[in-house]
Formats: C-alpha cells, sequence, structure tokens
C-alpha cells in the first residue's frame, strides 16, 4: 500500500515539478530526468508486478479490459513509426506501458480499503506539502500575478489546475477512509487533513474541479438512492433506463447553456479560452483524423503549433479534453480504444453499484465521476497523470475478487434494514 501510495504520489508530478522548477531552478527540458528517472521507476516496478500478478492466471480468466488498455498502448507505440516527433514519442508512449499497468494491476488488485488509504496517502502529502509552500514560499507556491488575474494557489505543481484535482480527490479519499474505520479518532484526523484541501481548492480558483467535486457528491447520494430501489425490487432496466436519460438529458442541458455556465462560474463565454484552443484543436485533427500525429509528439513541433499560440496568445501546450489529445496524437483508432476503455468503467461500476452494493462500488463510482469531469476540460490522458492510472483502473475495479471484511459484496454498507 504504501508503494502504491508512493506512485500515486509520483504521478501526481508535483515533487518532480517543484524539484525541477524551484531548486534546479531551470525547465523542464534541462533537467528532463529528475522526471523520467522517478516515472520510469514506477512505470518499470508497475510491468513487473502486474506480470508477476497475471502470470499463474490463465489467459482466459484476464479481465477483458486489460486486452483493450494492451490495445491502447500497443498503438502509442506503434505510432512511433509515423510520429513527428520520433523521440518524444517513443519515451513517453514506452512509459505509459508500465503507467496503464500500474492503473490495471491498482484496479484489480488492490483491496478497497488499500485503494482509498493509497489515494489518502498520495493526494494528503501532496497537498500538506502545497499548504506549506503557500504559507511559507509564496513565490513559488502562487501563480505569478502577470499570467493570472491574482495570485492563485499552486503549490508544489505546475499551476493551479494541477493542485486543484488533487484537493478533490483527497477529500473524497478521507470520506471514503472515515468510511473504512468511522471511529472518532479517525474522523478527528480526517477532519483536520480536509482544512488543507479545501483551502487550497478555494484558493487555486479550481471551477472543472469544483464542479467535478459537485458531480461525485451527486453520484454519492444518486447510489444509495438506487441500492433503496433495489431494495423495493424496482426493475432494473426501469432504474438504468431513467439513469441514462437523467445523464443524457443533464450532458444535452449542459451543452446547450455552456455560455450560461461558463459565466457563473466567472470563465466567460470561452471557459477561460479553451473554447477556441478546442476549435484550433480540431482543425489539427483534420489534417491526420486516422492514425494522429504520434503519442504525445504534436506539442514538440513548435512550427506546427506557433500560429495557434500567437493568435490565441497563449503557449496552451495541450488540447484541454482528454478525447482531442487521443485524437490528436492517435487519430479514430486511439479514440475508439480510450472511449472503450471509459464505457466498460461506467458500465462495469454501474453494474457493481446495482447487483453488489458496496462501499467499493459507492467510492469507486464517485471517484471516476471526477476522473471523468476532469478530462473534459484537461488532458489528463498526457503527463502519465494518476488521474489516467485512475482512468484504467476503474475499468478494472468491477473485475476485483478482494473481499475483506471491509467490503461484503452481497450487502450494502449504506442502506440497513
Amino acid at each position: 500500500m504504501l508503494l502504491s501510495a508512493l506512485a500515486l504520489l509520483v504521478l501526481t508530478g508535483g515533487p518532480t515539478t517543484y524539484v525541477t522548477l524551484h531548486l534546479f531552478k531551470s525547465d523542464a527540458n534541462r533537467h528532463a530526468w529528475v522526471m523520467w528517472y522517478p516515472f520510469g521507476a514506477v512505470a518499470i516496478a508497475s510491468c513487473v508486478v502486474l506480470a508477476s500478478r497475471l502470470r499463474p492466471v490463465s489467459i482466459h480468466a484476464w479481465p477483458w479490459p486489460i486486452f483493450v488498455v494492451g490495445a491502447f498502448s500497443l498503438w502509442a507505440l506503434l505510432s512511433t513509426v509515423w510520429s513527428v516527433s520520433v523521440q518524444t514519442t517513443a519515451i513517453n508512449a514506452s512509459i505509459n506501458v508500465g503507467v496503464v499497468a500500474f492503473g490495471c494491476w491498482f484496479g484489480w488488485c488492490l483491496t478497497a480499503q488499500e485503494q482509498i488509504l493509497s489515494l489518502v496517502l498520495a493526494c494528503s502529502t501532496a497537498v500538506v506539502l502545497s499548504f506549506a509552500v503557500v504559507m511559507w514560499q509564496p513565490r513559488f507556491g502562487k501563480m505569478s500575478p502577470d499570467e493570472f488575474p491574482s495570485d492563485l494557489f499552486q503549490g508544489i505543481f505546475g499551476n493551479r489546475n494541477s493542485l486543484a484535482p488533487v484537493c478533490v480527490l483527497g477529500l473524497l479519499a478521507l470520506v471514503g477512509f472515515i468510511a473504512t474505520r468511522p471511529t472518532a479518532g479517525v474522523v478527528a484526523a480526517a477532519g483536520l487533513l480536509a482544512i488543507p484541501h479545501v483551502y487550497l481548492l478555494q484558493g487555486s480558483s479550481g471551477a472543472t474541479s469544483i464542479a467535478s467535486f459537485g458531480v461525485s457528491v451527486l453520484t454519492a447520494c444518486v447510489i444509495p438512492v438506487v441500492w433503496l430501489l433495489r431494495k423495493r425490487r424496482a426493475h432494473g432496466a426501469v432504474v438504468v433506463g431513467a439513469a441514462v436519460v437523467l445523464s443524457v438529458g443533464s450532458v444535452v442541458w449542459g451543452l446547450a447553456n455552456v455560455d450560461r455556465l461558463s459565466t457563473a462560474l466567472n470563465r466567460g463565454n470561452t471557459l477561460t479560452g479553451r473554447r477556441p484552443i478546442w476549435s484550433d484543436v480540431v482543425g489539427f485533427i483534420r489534417v491526420h483524423p486516422i492514425r494522429g500525429y504520434g503519442y504525445w509528439a504534436f506539442w514538440d513541433r513548435p512550427e506546427l503549433t506557433h500560429d495557434s499560440y500567437i493568435r490565441l496568445k497563449s503557449s496552451y501546450g495541450s488540447a484541454h479534453n482528454s478525447a482531442l489529445e487521443v485524437m490528436l496524437g492517435l487519430g479514430v483508432v486511439g479514440l475508439v480504444l480510450y472511449l472503450a476503455i471509459g464505457l466498460w468503467a461506467l458500465v462495469g461500476l454501474s453494474r457493481l453499484a446495482w447487483f453488489q452494493p458496496s462501499l467499493r462500488s459507492w467510492w469507486w463510482a464517485s471517484v471516476f465521476a471526477i476522473v471523468v469531469v476532469q478530462n473534459l476540460t484537461e488532458s489528463f490522458v498526457l503527463w502519465h497523470s494518476y488521474l489516467w492510472v485512475l482512468f484504467v483502473a476503474a475499468a478494472l475495479v468491477p473485475f476485483n475478487k478482494s473481499d475483506p471484511a471491509l467490503v461484503r459484496e452481497s450487502e450494502p454498507v449504506v442502506i440497513t434494514s
């Protein structure tokens, strides 16, 4: 569990970013080894651990999402052949193999308690360190006022959009921690840890993260209602149909009212510049729609990004949307594989919540809600992010057969008779 927590902490990118920018006082390219060594270590260790777990199991008994995740990784590696930046693609596609292996192992092999505690330790460590930097090294812990209207918090990270998701997931992990051990001491400790999480989330002004937390809370409230309907023998098809209609209706309403919502969140009708970025990225995708430019490669070619950066007056450096990012690097083929992973996570977790009410199904549905919303406005499929790990892990959780006393699959933990 400690090793999985350490791996998640590394994959937040916070420690390596702080060391590179503030201890070495240079850009990431000059001291790239600061990131590649720990990320590479996580990748290699994850491949070894997952391989040891798969070896005694018949290939026919492997969770089938592993094959889809493997196909995505293989396509990323193959994209080195046509990449516009061969070295960048080769290095990052190779590390990605280990990162998704970690996601598979995390979702498939660890118990719910181990998963929750790993996230608590990783997020709380990053948040406490960020809190210390904001308090005692504000020149490092806050964004430059030249880039934003005010000094927004970034902590040990490179920007506020990296800090805010850690705060949100850390809060949800603390809730899960309380649910695993609902004692006065645990509640008090979690309450104290929640304070810097909330403070930094507010100070980072992360609208996407706040919205994702709201969606997660809504999910956490809906699932016990679903359990109650199941307990009263409601027809599963009716419940699922109602959920689909509600979800699709919410998406349609959100798209129809995006200007009003973005204005309400103080992000203007461009969603802090994302809509013009998305428009330009769609134009880039049209050039190579089937196979893309190569995994992670596009942003390493200044001649491809120069005109857009000048026009939008921002070196934005990513598509700010994971689906668009996948299409940009890996084309339609990569997008199909990426969506297949996400779709199975959605279907699998929904089935898990319906047929096996438990803390695990409740908590993972709430986590996945945060991950999905975060990927709508950020490209967390890049950067070997812990959010990419959780996205992959969510697809494997329904195949997790661990059954400690904490998670009794046949009994709800919230709805009691």
